[in-house]
């Protein structure tokens, strides 16, 4: 049970991690885009430990992202 919220704790540290690479630098808001992505993803993963709830659960938050991506090019 440990190794697997383990290997959780580091896939959801590698997604966040490419992500901040992806948007650097790294305004605040995408900066909680991304905590509030680790809080959907890693649940998905507690849950059903299977992939198929991650990229649904990543999927849910695509309008959200987007929504913030236009607000920065707004601004």
């Amino acid at each position: 049970m440990l190794l697997l919220l383990y290997v959780i704790k580091i896939k959801s540290e590698v997604i966040t991690d490419r992500l901040s690479l992806l948007m650097s630098p790294t305004p605040p808001e995408l900066q909680r885009g991304v905590f509030m992505l680790r809080l959907v993803v890693l649940p998905g993963w507690l849950i059903a430990g299977t992939r198929q709830i991650t990229i649904i659960s990543g999927f849910l938050f695509i309008p959200f992202f987007y929504m913030l991506l236009r607000q920065q090019m707004v601004l």
